[in-house]
């Protein structure tokens, strides 16, 4: 499921890629200096060691583009492992798990172009990661068990402008997430996401 993502991705964006080259004739579209941006997104999250289940994931950032080689934005993340419906009756509960991610990520272009409408990229990324495991009952939490880590990341995206200042943005990190005094080590993932974003204006000192 992972590597069928993952390939429809690589072909969508090479369509759109080709299709916003033939159709850029404004040198003010596309990436520029100076500019920022909000994105929200989704996708899957493979993890290792879970029977290669594919789990959703949600992100919001925002960012600015410092120079033609460099973004830089800071990034929101969660990842849902599962809602469990145990019992039944008056004695169900429900079992939810999930991790969140707060991070910067800095994207390194790997074209160096002013104005492009669509921007190839390699992602570092680092920051802070939360666990949470809850069980609710029809009134109130029963338990709750929590656990925070750091995370860090790597891969590959692209910014593809479908308009002069929003487009697409499709991406694939591997990402090891380790938390503190706790059995809940992830290990490595693979993340496959498409995020939506706007770019505004350029910023100024003055």
């Amino acid at each position: 499921m992972f590597r069928k993502s993952v390939a429809l991705l690589i072909v969508f964006s090479a369509v759109v890629f080709a299709h916003a080259q033939e159709t850029s004739k404004d040198a003010d579209k596309g990436y520029t200096v100076g500019s920022w941006d909000i994105s929200g997104g989704a996708g899957g999250t493979l993890r290792s060691g879970a029977n290669n289940s594919n789990y959703p994931n949600f992100n919001f950032a925002v960012g600015t583009n410092l120079n033609d080689l460099i973004s830089v934005y800071g990034e929101y993340g969660y990842t849902i492992l599962g809602t469990e419906e145990q019992g039944s009756g008056t004695s169900s509960n429900s079992v939810k798990t999930g991790i969140q991610n707060f991070g910067v990520i800095t994207h390194f272009n790997l074209e160096k172009k002013k104005a492009k409408r669509a921007m190839p990229y390699a992602t570092l990324g680092f920051g802070f990661s939360h666990f949470a495991l809850s069980t609710y009952s029809d009134t109130h939490t029963l338990q709750s068990k929590n656990a925070d880590g750091t995370h860090t990341s790597l891969g590959f995206g692209e910014s593809i402008y479908l308009g002069n200042n929003w487009g697409i943005r499709p991406e694939v990190r591997a990402e090891a997430t380790q938390f503190f005094n706790s059995n809940e080590a992830v290990g490595w993932n693979a993340r496959e996401t498409i995020s939506l974003f706007y770019q505004f204006k350029k910023w100024s000192w003055k």
